[in-house]
């Protein structure tokens, strides 16, 4: 039987790791929705997937169930990642009335008043509170005119961008009415040319036809030649021969002549 030896740190009591070195008594429950438990059997992280999931989204119930609070905006744009007050004040013009904004002002201030113990303090802090106020409003208004003048800039260089893509416009549609009228020239060449060629075809045709017909005249005429020519020698064979025999008869003629004429 083979002995087999435990290390020492697996002997002895159970130890327990501190919790400096990472361990926690509690244990985090998580809920994923289908999608999220797909990304997480796909080898996504727990931290990844949850990441910007428990992102609070401020909404007009949300802002004004926390003024009833009395939490002052200061907290409200920490929590809800404003990056500064001139963001939370264009929050409140877009999701609020005028009306809405000015009365949840005199709801701080009311409660701010029944909060403080006398008048001294109450004057102080409205005189404090003024003054924060003006420095807010202050700095919304330097973020408001950074804004507009960025703003500014922007629409200056999209008007320019929009100009440059107006002249490339135009001259790449110059350039589109050029090639359509080479187009159509050389279209109407192509037809031509054609109509040159569909010609010539039926010219060359009728030439080989022509052509074959006068071969077929010159057979024939070189045939009749052929049969002249056996006729014309035929005639002359002839014509010697009866040019022999009428030499013959004048010699005969001539020497009967002379015997009936000079008798011996």
């Amino acid at each position: 039987m083979v002995q087999t030896s435990v290390p020492r740190r697996y002997t002895g009591a159970v130890r327990t790791i501190p919790s400096s070195d990472g361990w926690k008594s509690t244990l985090k429950e998580f809920k994923l929705t289908p999608d999220q438990l797909e990304r997480y059997k796909a080898g996504e992280s727990i931290e990844s997937i949850l990441k910007g999931e428990n992102k609070m989204v401020l909404t007009k119930e949300r802002y004004l169930e926390i003024k009833k609070d009395g939490i002052a905006d200061a907290k409200i744009i920490k929590e809800f990642g404003f990056k500064h007050v001139g963001e939370l004040t264009a929050w409140k013009k877009e999701h609020l009335t005028p009306e809405e904004i000015e009365q949840l002002r005199m709801n701080t201030l009311l409660a701010k008043r029944n909060g403080t113990a006398n008048k001294a303090d109450l004057s102080v802090q409205t005189s404090n509170e003024c003054k924060t106020t003006k420095n807010v409003l202050e700095g919304e208004n330097e973020e408001i005119l950074k804004e507009l003048d960025r703003l500014r800039r922007e629409v200056i260089d999209a008007h320019k961008l929009v100009t440059e893509k107006d002249e490339r416009l135009k001259d790449s549609l110059q350039e589109h009415l050029r090639k359509d009228e080479l187009i159509s020239k050389l279209q109407k060449q192509l037809e031509q040319s054609v109509t040159l060629y569909e010609t010539a075809m039926l010219d060359k045709e009728q030439l080989h036809k022509e052509n074959v017909a006068y071969e077929n005249n010159i057979q024939s005429l070189i045939r009749q030649r052929d049969q002249l020519q056996k006729r014309c020698d035929r005639y002359q064979t002839e014509f010697i021969e009866l040019e022999e025999e009428v030499n013959g008869l004048r010699r005969f003629a001539l020497t009967k002549l002379k015997k009936d004429v000079y008798p011996a």
